[in-house]
C-alpha cells in the first residue's frame, strides 16, 4: 500500500482532488472503523473508512499535519498491520460503528470542504540552530475534510496523532475552507 501523507490543502488537491469531487451526488452506503474488542471501543489510529455508491474512500490522520488517503485498497477482512504493528490489540473492522457517521447512511453527499487550521509559532529555545532564536514561523496545516449531507456536516479531523469525529463545522476563526 502507498504510504504517501498530505500535509497541505494544495497537494491533497493535487492529488485527489479530482477523485474527491467524484463524491458529490454520491450516497453513503456504509462506514467502517476499527474497533478495540477489550476496550469496547473505537481504535482511531486507523483508517475511517466511507464506501459510498461508487467509490470507497479510506482517511488517516496522523502526527500533527499528516493526511493518508486510500481508494478501495483497504480489505477488511485481512489483519490490521496497515501502519504499525497491532499485535498486542485485540482489533477488528465494525460497521457502522460510530453513531455521528452512521447518521448519514442513506443520504447524498452534496459538497466537500477541505479545512486548514492556521498556526504561528516562535522560537524560543533551539539549541540545534540558534540562529533561529526569535523567529516566527506562519502556516496553513490541514486539519480536516468536512462531509455535507442534506442536513448536516460531518468532519473527519486530525485529533492529534489519530482521527477524531465531529458533526458539524469548523467555524473559528483559525479555519479556513476550500470547498470542492
Amino acid at each position: 500500500m502507498n504510504k504517501y501523507f498530505y500535509r497541505t490543502a494544495e497537494e491533497l488537491i493535487a492529488g485527489e482532488g479530482q477523485r474527491l469531487r467524484g463524491l458529490i451526488g454520491q450516497t453513503l452506503f456504509d462506514t467502517w472503523l476499527v474497533w478495540d474488542k477489550a476496550a469496547n471501543e473505537w481504535f482511531s489510529d486507523e483508517f475511517v473508512i466511507l464506501q459510498f455508491s461508487e467509490d470507497c474512500l479510506g482517511l488517516n490522520f496522523s502526527k500533527f499535519d499528516e493526511l493518508a488517503v486510500n481508494w478501495s485498497f483497504i480489505d477488511i477482512q485481512d489483519r490490521l498491520h496497515y501502519w504499525k504493528d497491532y499485535d498486542a490489540f485485540d482489533l477488528e473492522w465494525q460497521r457502522n460503528g460510530n453513531e455521528i457517521l452512521s447518521r448519514n447512511i442513506g443520504q447524498r453527499l452534496n459538497g466537500i470542504s477541505i479545512v486548514e487550521m492556521y498556526s504561528k509559532s516562535i522560537f524560543v529555545k533551539e539549541p540545534f540552530r540558534p540562529e533561529n532564536l526569535g523567529q516566527e514561523s506562519e502556516q496553513w496545516g490541514l486539519i480536516a475534510i468536512e462531509f455535507i449531507f442534506s442536513g448536516s456536516v460531518t468532519a473527519i479531523f486530525n485529533a492529534l496523532d489519530e482521527n477524531g469525529i465531529q458533526d458539524g463545522t469548523h467555524v473559528e476563526s483559525i479555519y479556513r475552507h476550500i470547498t470542492l
